[in-house]
């Protein structure tokens, strides 16, 4: 893999380190504010992300995953959802 692949996987490699960071978070330190805070904070990035990773869309990273831009779209919208309903 090359850089422009971690590029274009970036949504999903944030969205992963935010899940391991807030699940080690809930094991040390438990607290609702704080757990609500860095999902927002994981949910934010990605959907931010997925700006810089449709530079490199449409990208076949392997022969079984594609980043285009219909998937880095979809991959906004659920960031958004997620997103929306961790503000709620």
């Amino acid at each position: 893999m090359i850089a422009e692949d971690f590029q274009a996987l970036f949504p999903l490699l944030t969205l992963s380190a935010g899940a391991m960071l807030i699940m080690l978070q809930i094991a040390f330190f438990r607290s609702i504010r704080f757990t609500a805070i860095l999902t927002t904070l994981t949910f934010a990035a990605a959907a931010l992300s997925c700006i810089t990773a449709a530079e490199q869309a449409p990208r076949l990273v392997t022969p079984l995953l594609q980043a285009d831009h219909l998937a880095l779209l979809f991959s906004g919208l659920f960031c958004l959802a997620g997103l929306t309903t961790t503000v709620l």
